[in-house]
């Protein structure tokens, strides 16, 4: 799910997230990532959230 739309993403919606490692951690927040559709999803405080992971453009500075 998008947090910025609250749409689902394609594709993701029926991937169980079931083969997961551990991505990272930042003060009480674990960061995992899912191998198969790369969800990457945050644990903190009983409470999971899905990161929506977008490319921004590169500009070149000359």
């Amino acid at each position: 799910m998008c947090a910025m739309t609250l749409e689902r993403q394609p594709g993701r919606e029926s991937c169980p997230h079931a083969d997961a490692e551990r991505f990272g951690s930042n003060v009480n927040a674990e960061f995992t990532r899912c191998k198969a559709c790369s969800q990457i999803s945050g644990l903190q405080a009983s409470r999971v959230w899905a990161i929506h992971i977008t490319r921004t453009p590169i500009y070149s500075i000359r």
